[in-house]
């Protein structure tokens, strides 16, 4: 608070009168005792807040109210435990230089502030603007508040938490999501089952109608299950920016599903570049009348369907369901999937939200069609999946088995317990009163059994719980070598032995194969984008619990800065940890494949397309182990240890086994296949659990595991065994990530930080998938295969 002129020029004046002043004050306050005193000062805190406006924090209010609106999510909805964009719009009535932060709760409950190098914006009278942030929310009802401050002085200008229009629906972390990028009648949701929780349908529809509600980062899309974007709404593709594709394209090549449907205003999709890409090959001609025959007797429907307007596309790679017919009885590409990086694309060569099929009586079965098997789930045993537990869970328990690591447990708990209720109870009694007849000997045996106990529990503490960090964690890097793009995943759980605040930072391998040239030499390590991992369900740490842990544990920061080449990297910062506790962290990036990785050439064999022929090079700069070759649902076994520059011969010779009971590890005995079942409660093994991850619906999914895989979904690649592609699948010898976590007085030291970060003890377990295109037969594209739903 500022002290008034007048006041300033009598402290000058008659400094002695003032310490005069001061010594009467605090005789009073002293004379009147502490808890008058404390009364005193509230009285006077309200009435300097009632005169002048409660405004005593310093902030500058000349600036008023900076923060306009927030519009959070894709249209208003967004996921727990996902990224989320939120639209901030700002305006000043003068220039103003400002940052954002924003606040939030982790999986856990504990408070969270993000920050980032890029949320500035210097405000002036002329025009608003909107800036974008993104965080990751652990829970749906706790509270979101956006931060202004002043870029110069750090100073908060305005603090604003928000309501409920602001935050907009929350949806859980396990609920499907579909999102359609059209008109604002595309009917999505007429296939929607209801839910056996009541609440929400089995999935849930978001309609996009205006450029301006697609977000500029793929991130943004995490949340989404299935993307549906129609050509039908020019005014929206005519709007799209370049950040705005790039994040579609992005997102798609990272694992998502797209339902891409072109018709009249085809062309406007390929003016886009990113959009284009998506695409295995070009556009033709948009044609109209076409025949609607193919396509009903595809959904096998009576009722008729009007002509309707065709893109006719000419593909490359792709498979074909089912070929449509032009008026002039000329055949196209009706129905095609493929594949695009570690995604998937379906195509409908007409736009889903058109006249003619909006009018269609049949279309609920044609969306029931196109949302089939689209996520696990979905149909008929969607009922028994309910309340199964996530993957993810049994990755979190995985992870947390540190070495030399002991829980207590509730029989141990029980018997030290007992032992101390015997010696109060029984032996003071029959021993110290009745027989040595000292009753009063019982406060000594009292005093002796606390202290006996708390020794005890004092030893096994450091018996127990190292004090030492440890870190577990698992990593699966996927190459698309069609893309030339390489994608790291990495989680990790982090022991903090004796408590302390840590900041933690993730750099790829200089040595490993995440060392990009491009983007930083060995003086200068790649960082990944870090940030909190969290779980589905209601245990501690979940997104359901109602633990507040932000009570007992202190807020940190996830702070996102430009890295080399202004490529995003972030990490944590003033990550509190109790005595023994741990964290949940999980690390990212992408960055381009060098051009020297040649993996060898593959092609189906014509008359069986589920076989290779040609050879498979490992052109990395460290072996390859225990891997295994797959293609639509088989795998050919490669050597114990692929070396650099070693291959692989394949022809028709070469018989390839079933993955599924490679998965499922069946074998035959006397006659009879046993597999063996999935322990749902305790995999001690790693490897076999990022196995699981990574293929888990071609495992047998829910049949199998009795878990779902909805959180971590995008990890699975079973369904690009359906398509054009082969999937080499294999063990590093090395993690390609490095940890560093930084105690206390160390974050400042990077040299301490490095030797922490090499000497941390832990569990490092690394898989690599290498997407490689299948060149198919001539004349194949002739031949329209199902997709084995």
């Amino acid at each position: 608070m500022t002290a008034s002129p007048s006041l300033l020029l009598a402290s000058n004046i008659c400094p002695k009168l003032m310490q005069a002043v001061g010594r009467s004050f605090a005789y009073f306050m002293e004379s009147i005792g502490a808890t008058a005193s404390m009364l005193f000062l509230f009285g006077v805190s309200v009435s300097l807040s009632l005169f002048t406006g409660g405004n005593v924090s310093g902030a500058d209010t000349d600036a008023g109210e900076v923060i306009q609106s927030i519009r959070s999510g894709l249209n208003g909805v967004w996921k727990v435990g996902y990224e989320t964009v939120h639209r901030v719009e700002l305006s000043s009535d003068r220039d103003l230089s400002v940052v954002l932060e924003l606040d939030t709760v982790d999986g856990e409950g504990v408070g969270i502030r993000y920050r980032s190098a890029d949320w500035k914006a210097d405000l002036s009278a002329v025009q608003p603007i909107t800036l974008s942030l993104y965080a990751k929310h652990g829970r749906a009802q706790r509270p979101i508040v956006v931060r202004v401050l002043d870029a110069q002085t750090g100073e908060l200008i305005e603090s604003r938490g928000l309501t409920d229009a602001e935050r907009g629906v929350v949806l859980p972390a396990e609920q499907p999501w579909v999102v359609g990028i059209g008109t604002s009648g595309m009917k999505l949701d007429s296939a929607v089952l209801r839910s056996a929780k009541g609440i929400l349908g089995d999935y849930t529809v978001t309609e996009l109608d205006q450029a301006q509600w697609l977000p500029e980062s793929g991130v943004a899309w995490d949340g989404v299950d299935l993307l549906v974007f129609s050509s039908s709404n020019r005014n929206l593709l005519d709007g799209i920016g370049e950040s705005q594709a790039s994040g579609v394209r992005d997102w798609v090549r990272g694992g998502g599903r797209c339902l891409l449907t072109l018709g009249a205003n085809a062309e406007a999709w390929f003016l886009h570049p990113p959009l284009a890409q998506m695409v295995p090959g070009k556009l033709l001609e948009v044609t109209s009348q076409c025949n609607p025959g193919p396509l009903e007797s595809y959904l096998n429907s009576e009722i008729p369907l009007q002509p309707f307007d065709s893109a006719i596309l000419e593909l490359n790679d792709a498979g074909l369901d089912l070929l449509g017919q032009k008026a002039d009885r000329g055949r196209y590409p009706l129905l095609a999937k493929w594949a695009f990086g570690l995604g998937k694309v379906r195509l409908i060569a007409t736009e889903i939200d058109s006249p003619s099929l909006l009018r269609w009586e049949s279309q609920p079965a044609f969306i029931k069609w196109m949302l089939n098997d689209q996520w696990e789930g979905r149909g008929a045993n969607a009922k028994s999946m309910v309340g199964a537990e996530d993957l993810s869970l049994q990755l979190g328990s995985t992870l947390d088995q540190f070495a030399n690591l002991r829980m207590g447990n509730l029989t141990q708990m029980s018997v030290l317990l007992g032992l101390m209720l015997a010696v109060l109870g029984p032996i003071d009694f029959f021993l110290v009163a009745k027989r040595w007849k000292r009753p009063r000997w019982t406060w000594l045996t009292l005093i002796g059994t606390s202290v006996g106990c708390c020794l005890l529990l004092s030893v096994l503490q450091q018996r127990w719980k190292p004090s030492s960090p440890q870190l577990n964690a698992v990593e699966l890097l996927d190459v698309d070598a069609r893309t030339g793009v390489v994608m790291a995943k990495a989680y990790a759980h982090l022991y903090g032995g004796s408590r302390g605040v840590f900041s933690v930072e993730a750099r790829a391998n200089p040595k490993g194969l995440l060392h990009d040239p491009i983007r930083g030499g060995a003086a200068v390590p790649v960082s990944l984008v870090v940030d909190w991992m969290g779980q589905p369900g209601k245990s501690l740490g979940g997104f359901d619990s109602t633990v507040a842990t932000d009570r007992i544990l202190p807020s940190y920061e996830i702070v996102k800065r430009a890295s080399v080449h202004g490529v995003v990297a972030s990490s944590v910062q003033r990550l509190g940890l109790p005595e023994a506790g741990t964290k949940s962290l999980m690390a990212s990036d992408e960055m381009p494949m060098p051009t020297d990785w040649q993996f060898g050439k593959l092609s189906s064999i014509p008359g069986a397309v589920d076989l290779l022929n040609g050879s498979i090079v490992n052109p990395l700069p460290c072996e390859l182990r225990n891997g295994v070759l797959l293609y639509r649902g088989r795998f050919y076994s490669l050597p114990l240890r692929m070396r650099t520059g070693e291959g692989v011969s394949l022809s028709v010779s070469t018989i390839p086994k079933d993955f599924a009971r490679r998965l499922q590890k069946r074998i035959n005995v006397d006659g009879k296949d046993e597999g063996t079942p999935w322990d749902r409660n305790e995999i001690d093994d790693p490897k076999r659990l990022l196995e699981m991850l990574a293929f888990h619906r071609s495992a047998g999914g829910f049949g199998y595991t009795g878990m779902i895989h909805r959180y971590l979904s995008k990890l699975d690649l079973s369904e690009l065994l359906r398509t054009e592609r082969a999937i080499l699948f294999a063990e590093l010898p090395e993690p390609q990530v490095e940890w560093v976590p930084v105690r206390n007085s160390l974050q400042n030291d990077p040299n301490q930080a490095q030797g922490l970060g090499a000497e941390l003890e832990g569990t490092r377990t690394a898989m690599i998938r290498i997407v490689i295109p299948v060149e198919q037969p001539s004349g194949s594209e002739r031949n329209a295969t199902s997709d084995d739903e």
